[in-house]
């Protein structure tokens, strides 16, 4: 099986993104590419341009990670929508339930994504250290700074 990251995207939220693809004031499709983009960066340090090198698992980590960055796209898009349909005599749109929906889909991913870290980036070729390895040596610095000067012989 050969995951598909920009239907794995649709798939976490089809009809967000059928409205989103529907607005002419904005090019969806570019901010998805650059969405996918970014989320490989964030896998390989930079972008994968062959898909098929790519296992499924981090594929479907990548579409989560993208969606993640798409959200704050389809919540200002319910926001301006709401503002026009306001505009308009005799509408009543409303997006509070869509804008907490995204949230718990924002909430649901970042937490997927935090799981699957680990396997991802072990799967992807990368090594990350974990939290029982500092990322930099703390060596004596855990030692108060005036005894640390005061043992120099600074004073």
């Amino acid at each position: 099986m050969t995951v598909d990251i920009s239907e794995a995207i649709t798939a976490n939220w089809p009809k967000t993104e059928g409205k989103l693809l529907a607005d002419t004031d904005f090019d969806y499709e570019a901010q998805k590419r650059k969405a996918i983009r970014r989320a490989k960066i964030d896998v390989y340090g930079s972008e994968a341009e062959i898909a098929d090198t790519i296992p499924d698992r981090v594929a479907l980590w990548i579409a989560d990670k993208a969606t993640i960055y798409l959200i704050p796209i389809a919540k200002e898009h319910y926001g301006i929508e709401r503002r026009r349909s306001e505009g308009k005599e005799g509408a009543t749109t409303t997006h509070y339930d869509l804008l907490a929906m995204l949230d718990g889909l924002r909430v649901e991913l970042e937490q997927a994504c935090a799981l699957a870290y680990d396997d991802v980036m072990e799967l992807a070729g990368e090594w990350t250290a974990g939290d029982s390895v500092p990322a930099v040596s703390t060596d004596g610095m855990l030692i108060d700074p005036v005894r640390r000067a005061v043992a120099r012989g600074i004073f």
